[in-house]
């Protein structure tokens, strides 16, 4: 009898110590990996601090803003690769790659390019004239003529006038200079709608109208290269018009504007001849 109870004590605390050893094992202590992302956010152009810009990543962990002398700092960011973007209205943003492990600080620099340096891709000033031409024939202008105000929004008025018929057309377009969208407002459905973004990049699309009012449409930059036009290098950014079948590709060009464009393939189409802008005027009539 001695023995029985013996034995049934003894199983019964070996399952008890097996059954506190499963419950350590289904609940064991997990160790959390963590590191800080730290660094500067600086203007390209004057290598100034730029305060006030938002850092945050990708996958998604913290966000935050640089101080006055453009620092920023984000702590227990989990290990892992993130991609980390600096933005500031006005600005272009920057990004960058990184992977963090336990205890690592990550130190990185921003650099962010004034959205100003696109604005002359689009020149918006009374008094500038474009004439566009085919290989031998003049095709149609446009010109500046004033400005005004609707729904308390200042416009630039041009007039795009065709030199194998009378058709004529009034435009009225704006920039917003905070972030270098060009935007056309269009009477009969009395709104605006975005025609170009200036600082596209290549292999980037954006919602665009420069050419129909159809609420679709894209535009996609394909390339930008520099290019010798008018006795001097500049930038000409190539794009292609989307709205659901092939419609007219451009080209904007800086300091210039709009250089090129046509339908449905280059490179037929009409190309900039002669321009007057602010007052200089450029190629031949």
């Amino acid at each position: 009898m001695f023995l029985i109870k013996f034995f049934t004590a003894s199983f019964l605390i070996l399952i008890i110590l097996t059954s506190c050893s499963s419950e350590k094992e289904s609940n064991p202590v997990l160790t959390v990996y963590k590191g800080t992302i730290k660094g500067f956010v600086y203007d390209a152009t004057t290598n100034a601090p730029i305060y006030y810009a938002k850092i945050s990543t990708d996958p998604p962990t913290k966000e935050t803003y640089t101080g006055p002398d453009g620092e920023f700092v984000l702590n227990d960011i989990l290990a892992g690769d993130y991609i980390v973007d600096a933005h500031r209205d006005g600005f272009d943003n920057d990004t960058t790659f990184i992977t963090i492990q336990h205890k690592d600080t990550i130190n990185t620099v921003f650099t962010l390019q004034d959205f100003s340096i696109y604005l002359d891709y689009y020149p918006l000033e009374i008094g500038n004239y474009w004439e566009y031409w085919t290989p031998n024939n003049p095709a149609n202008s446009i010109e500046i003529v004033s400005d005004t105000i609707i729904g308390n929004v200042n416009y630039y008025v041009s007039i795009f006038r065709s030199f194998s018929s009378t058709y004529k057309e009034t435009r009225f377009e704006r920039i917003d200079t905070l972030n270098a969208l060009v935007y056309r407002y269009f009477p009969l459905e009395e709104k605006e709608m975005i025609i170009d973004s200036l600082p596209a990049k290549q292999g980037q699309r954006f919602t665009s109208n420069m050419f129909l009012d159809w609420d679709v449409c894209s535009s996609y930059c394909s390339d930008i290269e520099e290019i010798n036009i008018f006795s001097e290098i500049r930038k000409l950014r190539y794009l292609s018009h989307d709205c659901g079948q092939d419609l007219p590709w451009y080209q904007i060009l800086k300091g210039i504007g709009l250089y090129s464009y046509g339908w449905p393939r280059p490179p037929g189409g009409v190309t900039l001849k002669y321009a007057i802008i602010n007052g200089v005027e450029y190629g031949e009539r």
